[in-house]
């Protein structure tokens, strides 16, 4: 499954350098930043990226309820096959790395939900 990362700044190349300092080398992930983009211009640019085929692809931004969140879903609109999920973080594209190719849409989505939730914690001092 393919898998672009939308974020403010360079966020999303950070992200995917981090994950790949880890798992290894970041192949099926994409990146692209609101940067150079107006609201329609981001849409336009992973509409672009969707193609023409509703083909799987997941879509992970930074903030849900911002530009990278509300183009995406307009870029995706009418679209089945194209999955969107805000809060992007370090485990779920640790998690895509490790996935994206083996699991289908539905459960990719699914693991990486789980994995996102569970890695946010309470962590106690050692002393």
């Amino acid at each position: 499954m393919r898998v672009l990362l939308v974020t403010h700044g360079d966020l999303g190349e950070c992200l995917l350098a981090s994950a790949a300092r880890i798992y290894g080398e970041a192949v099926g992930v994409d990146c692209l930043s609101n940067d150079p983009y107006d609201a329609s211009g981001l849409s336009a640019a992973i509409t672009n990226w969707l193609g023409p085929e509703d083909t799987d692809a997941l879509i992970l931004v930074d903030v849900g309820g911002g530009s990278c969140g509300a183009a995406a879903r307009l870029a995706a609109d009418g679209r089945k096959r194209v999955w969107i999920l805000g809060g992007v973080n370090l485990p779920m594209v640790l998690t895509c790395l490790g996935s994206s190719d083996v699991m289908d849409g539905k459960e990719l989505v699914s693991k990486i939900l789980d994995r996102a939730l569970n890695s946010v914690s309470l962590l106690e001092p050692l002393g």
